[in-house]
């Protein structure tokens, strides 16, 4: 661009007539600028806090984009200021076109109505299942790398408070005070499950092992939470007369007891040492034996490295978290205590059975769909907050996959009318853990990842049909035995 006067440029080259992209954009001069306070003064603005501007300079080269902080009057206070170009601005005023409550709300909608338009092909159109979900991914997938020209949409620094919804922590507690909360939860469910299950069957038997290993995995977990709370760590040391040795510390060590042993006598405290808080591993080097027998006299033949204060490291539970506990109470009461649950497990075992019972099946599979969708709906926002930016060309891959993983671990029979709201969970846990174990063990190729999952999975469906299998042989035998 050359520019004629404050309030005429010149492009050059000209664009063609039957040009269709750039825009028009009006430029204020930047009347003064403080580098210390990093702000500007512009005349007549209208800018708001968090609103961007575009910095130009005199021969109309582009400068660099900035956030509005603060802005009082005429000056404003941005987030950085440029040392060059910063004789004009342009301003990118943010327009959003519906408040935040209303974009959440519009998402939700938007997810129910998908849900509602597959379930209505499914029921009425009677149109499969497969095909209806299928077209629908690459509908979904397709559609958004349409309007946003396969470019990633993101947050940047802005809504800082939405965010929370998948970011947050609402509270910190030790490891092991998480492990005797996640212990006493599964005491709690174990009682729960034993006592529902013998008032369902107060005449006959039903099967004790599954509360019982509840009962049992949750005992364990609390008996290590408290061992975890208790335990004094031990570091050996392999100092030699004359050489000094470093060791590292349990994370959150404050003091330690430095111990010497006679030949084989009894261990004996030599001193004990302060450690520095640090952000990164903690150390501690230990003296060679010689220098420890002269400043503690003893014939000391091995030294040994005790925590005695210890602050055991804290996790966040996440707010995430949170809301997966009310949406799992919501789907356990909505599919064991309601009409429509019920009717639900009766579809998936046997449709015509349920049809010819007087369910309306086309209408409880809508209803499944809707639920399914504005879950799958609920999910992806928080998977937006959390990632906080979206390439529509390869966002959420596979999960859909992961999804029914999950279920299929956690019980949730393909064929229909079986499965628990607490076995989907504790299916997805399951598929998060194994994701994580293969990142975090060297020893696996991270290359594998999805041969290493699919592994896993088939072998747990397998185990799982093996089980049901055995069982209705047993229930069959019990019966012909009583027959």
């Amino acid at each position: 661009t050359e520019q004629l006067n404050d309030t005429t440029w010149i492009a050059t080259p000209k664009p063609p007539r039957d040009s269709d992209t750039g825009q028009v954009v009006q430029l204020f001069p930047v009347t003064t600028r403080n580098s210390e306070s990093k702000s500007i003064r512009i005349e007549k603005h209208s800018l708001t806090p968090r609103d961007r501007i575009n910095f130009i300079g005199t021969d109309g080269t582009l400068g660099q984009t900035v956030r509005a902080m603060d802005v009082v009057e005429d000056e404003i206070i941005l987030d950085n200021l440029p040392e060059t170009h910063t004789d004009y601005a342009v301003l990118l005023d943010r327009k959003p076109r519906m408040s935040v409550p209303m974009a959440l709300s519009l998402v939700l909608l938007v997810s129910l109505g998908i849900g509602l338009w597959h379930g209505f092909m499914v029921a009425k159109m009677k149109l499969q299942p497969f095909v209806v979900t299928l077209c629908g991914l690459l509908l979904y997938r397709g559609i958004p790398r349409g309007f946003t020209q396969d470019q990633t949409q993101g947050f940047s620094d802005e809504y800082p408070i939405l965010r929370q919804l998948a970011t947050a922590e609402i509270a910190n507690v030790t490891t092991a005070m998480a492990f005797g909360l996640i212990g006493g939860l599964l005491l709690a469910v174990a009682t729960g499950w034993f006592l529902i299950q013998r008032k369902r069957k107060q005449k006959g038997s039903f099967p004790l092992w599954p509360p019982v290993v509840t009962a049992l995995l949750g005992m364990g977990i609390m008996v290590s939470g408290i061992y975890k709370s208790i335990h004094q760590p031990i570091v050996p040391t392999s100092v030699t007369e004359n050489e000094s040795f470093a060791v590292d510390l349990p994370e959150g060590t404050r003091k330690v007891s430095l111990e010497g042993r006679a030949d084989s006598g009894q261990w004996s405290s030599l001193t004990e040492l302060p450690i520095s808080d640090s952000s990164t591993s903690q150390q501690l080097r230990v003296p060679s034996l010689e220098s420890i027998r002269k400043q503690v006299p003893g014939n000391w033949k091995t030294v040994r490295v005790k925590v005695i204060e210890r602050d055991l490291p804290e996790i966040g539970i996440p707010a995430p978290f949170i809301i997966l506990v009310l949406v799992a109470v919501a789907a356990g009461i909505f599919l064991n205590q309601t009409i429509y649950g019920r009717y639900l497990l009766a579809l998936g075992r046997n449709e015509e059975a349920a049809k010819y019972s007087g369910i309306n099946t086309s209408r409880m599979i809508i209803l499944a769909y809707v639920i399914c969708s504005l879950c799958a709906g609920l999910g992806g926002l928080l998977f937006v907050l959390d990632v906080n930016s979206a390439q529509p060309v390869d966002f959420g891959n596979f999960y859909e996959l992961y999804a029914i993983a999950a279920a299929v671990l956690g019980g949730c029979s393909l064929r229909g009318g079986e499965g628990t709201i607490l076995g989907v969970v504790i299916g997805a846990a399951l598929m998060r853990v194994l994701k994580n174990m293969i990142t975090l063990v060297d020893w696996i190729p991270t290359h594998i990842e999805y041969a290493i999952i699919g592994a896993v999975i088939l072998a747990g469906v397998t185990a799982d049909e093996l089980v049901k299998r055995i069982a209705a042989n047993r229930r069959d035998a019990a019966l012909r035995k009583e027959a």
